[in-house]
């Protein structure tokens, strides 16, 4: 491989990790809010209703990550 291609690589392996970094933060710090009764952002229910709040919170989160995407694509090439 050419030094420019290796380079090009490079800048398309950062996007791809920047662009995953948000997913892998948004995980771990949902697990706590939704399930730790004490500090966590349900203090009351069933861990049944824990458990659905968690899943439409990733879901959420993934389809705004899916529309939005094309927004900021538009956005960024001003």
């Amino acid at each position: 491989m050419t030094n420019i291609r290796m380079l090009s690589l490079i800048g398309i392996y950062l996007v791809i990790f920047i662009d995953n970094l948000s997913a892998s933060l948004i995980i771990p710090m949902l697990t706590p809010i939704t399930h730790d009764t004490a500090a966590g952002l349900i203090g009351e229910g069933t861990e049944g209703f824990r458990n659905s709040f968690y899943g439409v919170a990733l879901g959420a989160f993934s389809i705004a990550m899916f529309f939005d995407a094309p927004l900021l694509d538009a956005l960024s090439d001003g």
